[in-house]
């Protein structure tokens, strides 16, 4: 074997297991320390994509976007057929607001893996988020045929059918959603979101009870059922609400306006 094919070669070794550790620890859950491994070893071999695409996943879960794309970004550089970069991306996009770029990426995931589900799921919440709203239920049905049990499709279509006030199929796909995830509170919060549109406030109220029943400190599911006892005139039962809103989370802008308008006795 020739000398610089004995040297790749050991240099493939050292960087895959640096990878491996990366992988490790971001599958444990110490993204800091799987940031570290990665970083060494794209040191090593800075032509490896696959380091470059773990470390995106480990910023992206550490709220770093920015250093989440530009390591995707050179993933892709270096290794452009691999769909679950681009999957991965377009979703970073989506949560950044840059929703042309998130469905472009999604529909190169899409193309390179037909059969991609959640590629369908993250495209349907870019376009619900841009404001197609019949292209984010195109994109989330598609997804709910190639795996009945894609949670995340239920919930964006659901979402794409209260903007079209489809309140009834908005309800059917929130309770799927929970039916698949009983432990995740924001399908009953997205219920309650329909109920009260739908003026059901007693039940937009018991929606909501379920959520804090499961976690006693989502901020969400006290300003929903803030707004439905508004709704039915119960105004000291939401300034509680909105005040233990504003307990978890003091900056909360729309629980403050919400508050204000409860001890003005307003909706």
């Amino acid at each position: 074997m020739p000398v610089k094919a004995i040297s790749d070669f050991f240099v493939g070794l050292k960087s895959g297991s640096k990878t491996r550790l990366g992988a490790y620890h971001y599958a444990g859950g110490e993204y800091d320390k799987a940031i570290a491994y990665y970083t060494k070893a794209i040191k090593i071999d800075p032509d490896d994509a696959e380091p470059y695409a773990g470390r995106g996943n480990a910023h992206w879960v550490n709220g770093d976007f920015d250093k989440a794309i530009a390591d995707y970004t050179k993933s892709i550089r270096l290794n452009p057929g691999v769909a679950e970069v681009h999957c991965d991306r377009g979703l970073v996009y989506c949560v950044t607001g840059e929703f042309g770029q998130a469905i472009t990426d999604c529909t190169e995931a899409i193309r390179l893996d037909p059969g991609m589900v959640r590629a369908y799921t993250n495209r349907g919440l870019a376009h619900y988020r841009r404001g197609s709203f019949d292209e984010a239920i195109a994109d989330c049905t598609e997804a709910i045929r190639l795996d009945p049990e894609e949670e995340g499709a239920y919930t964006n279509r659901g979402l794409a059918y209260i903007a079209k006030e489809k309140f009834d199929e908005a309800l059917e796909d929130f309770t799927e959603a929970i039916l698949l995830n009983p432990e995740d509170t924001m399908p009953y919060i997205n219920c309650s979101l329909a109920h009260y549109h739908k003026g059901m406030f007693d039940e937009a109220i018991a929606d909501c009870a379920e959520a804090i029943e499961l976690d006693c400190e989502e901020v969400a599911a006290y300003v929903s059922r803030g707004l439905a006892y508004s709704a039915k005139g119960m105004f000291a039962e939401a300034i509680a609400d909105f005040e233990e809103a504003l307990r978890h989370e003091p900056d909360n802008s729309e629980a403050k306006e919400r508050l204000e308008n409860a001890l003005q006795g307003k909706h």
